[in-house]
């Protein structure tokens, strides 16, 4: 059975397709704004606590345990998420215009 979460909103403008993530880096360089849509494959284990309306996101963590990937969404304000998954496949990016 496949079951699957997918994260992300945003717009159709200047979209950047991407592949499936087969090592994550543990410190990404901040080069400009986007907005990343993750797809996760096979999801258990999943823990949501204080999701509200904003669920502001501070940090995402990739961390690869065993034969599968603990997946770690801490809030500032709202939801704290947390899972283990197959794969994280990024569905799409979208280059934030601003100002």
């Amino acid at each position: 059975m496949m079951t699957s979460c997918i994260f992300g909103v945003g717009n159709n403008n200047d979209r950047h397709n991407a592949g499936t993530v087969s090592s994550v880096p543990s410190i990404l360089k901040k080069t400009n704004q986007s907005v990343i849509t993750f797809r996760f494959a096979n999801v258990e284990n999943l823990s949501i606590e204080g999701f509200n309306h904003q669920n502001v996101l501070a940090d995402i963590v990739f961390e690869p345990v065993e034969d599968s990937i603990r997946v770690k969404m801490e809030g500032t304000f709202g939801a704290n998420i947390a899972f283990r998954c197959s794969t994280v496949t990024v569905q799409d990016v979208v280059r934030l215009k601003l100002f």
